[in-house]
Parts: C-alpha cells; structure tokens; sequence
C-alpha cells in the first residue's frame, strides 16, 4: 500500500531495494573478510600465550568457540560469492550514497 500510495511500481521497488542490499551486503562481507581473518590467527596466538594460565578446560572451551566462529566466517565467505557483485554504475553510487543507505529509516 505505501508503495501504491507513492505511485511506485512495488515489484520493481523489492527488486531495486533487494539488489542494494545484496550488493552492500557483498561489499561488506568483502571489506571485511581478511582484517577478520588476521584478527582471528592473533586471537588464536593469543590463546596459545595464555593456554598454561588459563587451565585446560578454559582453554579447550575458548579453542571450540573459537573454531566455531571460524567455521561460521568461512561460511560466509562461501555464502557471500553467491551475492550478485556489483557494477562499476553500483560501487560508484554505494560510495557516493553509503552513509544515506546505512541510514534509512
């Protein structure tokens, strides 16, 4: 109804509207992915300097959480290929609107 009462085609609104946020999703899963992955092996190294004082269960408790977070990032690093990448036309707009479309309300 709003999108009637705005006199906007709502087919082609979802569409547009899925496709941005699909193409942002990617750009951020992207932008993301490898500060997250360095983020990860120094947890990880972390752990290991702190494995004597933390006793073996902590220990074993943080390494399985921490291999399930990895788990679910390479998940997403799968996941996100499959998002549609965006045009040259696409990027340059998200750089120009990304602050009006993280904001919308």
């Amino acid at each position: 109804s709003w999108t009637r009462s705005k006199g906007i085609d709502s087919e082609i609104w979802l569409k547009k509207s899925m496709r941005i946020i699909a193409v942002m999703m990617r750009a951020e899963i992207e932008a993301n992915s490898s500060e997250e992955q360095l983020d990860m092996q120094a947890q990880m190294k972390q752990l290991e300097e702190m494995r004597a004082q933390m006793g073996e269960e902590a220990y074993q408790q943080t390494l399985q959480a921490m291999a399930a977070a990895s788990a679910t990032m390479q998940g997403l690093d799968q996941a996100y290929k499959n998002l549609p990448a965006p045009t040259k036309a696409e990027k340059a707009l998200l750089v120009q609107y990304k602050v009006q479309l993280m904001h919308v309300e």
